[in-house]
């Protein structure tokens, strides 16, 4: 069920009325960046987005490290509501 912790997340977002431009959580990233955020909202583990890219799971974890200072966030589960448009 990895889209299980998306909904939750929508939820949460809703209940906090949070105001925040998916889009331009985006700006700022690379391509392989970007790429790697979209497996990240898909549920994916650093080992199948390293797999699934043909990238070692290190270089996963020092790509993640900078999409989270570029977002402003310190968590996998911050960066997914960082870039999803508002649920409703």
């Amino acid at each position: 069920m990895p889209h299980l912790h998306v909904a939750l997340i929508r939820a949460l977002q809703g209940a906090k009325k949070e105001t925040h431009d998916p889009a331009s959580a985006h700006q700022g990233l690379t391509g392989r960046e970007q790429e790697i955020l979209q497996l990240l909202c898909s549920g994916k583990a650093n080992s199948e987005i390293a797999q699934q890219l043909n990238i070692s799971e290190n270089t996963v974890k020092n790509h993640m490290q900078r999409v989270f200072a570029k977002l402003n966030v310190k968590t996998r589960a911050q960066a997914v509501v960082k870039v999803m448009p508002p649920a409703g």
